[in-house]
């Protein structure tokens, strides 16, 4: 029985995950920045939350390759959104850190992400809308006590 729940539970967030990336998402949509990836942003995202990370750190997060991880930080530092800095302790290790170009760039990239879901959700109704509000904050919660479950 708790096994079915957990195939369900399971097959409903993958679609869930799905047709959120499609319908809410839709990458396609975002021409303000053509020439950067989802893997740009979401290094770029890691990089900001943690202000200066070593760059095997990065690529264990995204799961990536060291050579795409290499390849996909040469982009950002071309960009001017990102530098490269020794780390003190051991020169084998190399820290990324976003310059404030990039800072920027990533809160333009938010400010537009925002603005974007805002006018697709804006065809709900009221009730549908404070569903929608209440499911996600349902659905964050319930997430951050799987990032807990996976630290113990």
């Amino acid at each position: 029985m708790k096994d079915d729940k957990f195939k369900e539970t399971a097959e409903n967030l993958f679609v869930l995950f799905q047709s959120f990336y499609k319908k809410v998402i839709n990458p396609e949509q975002d021409q303000l920045h053509a020439d950067m990836c989802r893997s740009h942003y979401e290094a770029m995202f890691i990089i900001y939350h943690n202000q200066t990370i070593p760059t095997t750190e990065i690529a264990k997060q995204l799961k990536l390759s060291k050579p795409y991880m290499t390849s996909l930080l040469n982009k950002l530092v071309s960009e001017e959104y990102a530098i490269r800095i020794p780390d003190q302790k051991d020169r084998r290790v190399i820290n990324i850190q976003l310059t404030e170009k990039g800072k920027d760039f990533l809160k333009e990239h938010y400010v537009f992400m925002i603005n974007d879901i805002k006018s697709k959700i804006s065809t709900l109704s009221e009730k549908r809308l404070n569903d929608l509000n209440t499911s996600s904050r349902m659905m964050l919660e319930i997430i951050s006590q799987l990032n807990m479950e996976e630290r113990k």
